[in-house]
């Protein structure tokens, strides 16, 4: 889904999808990846940035957006 997807509901309200991502950080370099194929390479791989095997000490953090109305725009007439 793209950021622009929106649901209308049946009762006329508008919403956004809820999505995450995943972002784990290099504890050599601070580089943060957040691809599938680097997450994926946690922790038997290694860090693209700077190469250093992940240790399994990095930060993994998952940022979550939930679902929210629509905002409203304009103003009373």
């Amino acid at each position: 889904m793209s950021d622009e997807t929106i649901f209308t509901m049946d009762d006329g309200s508008v919403w956004r999808p809820a999505s995450s991502r995943d972002v784990v950080s290099c504890t050599s370099c601070g580089n943060e990846v957040d691809t599938i194929e680097e997450i994926n390479s946690y922790p038997d791989g290694f860090c693209p940035m700077c190469n250093s095997t992940w240790t399994g000490a990095e930060k993994r953090s998952t940022m979550v957006q939930v679902t929210m109305p629509e905002s409203i725009t304009g103003g009373a007439a």
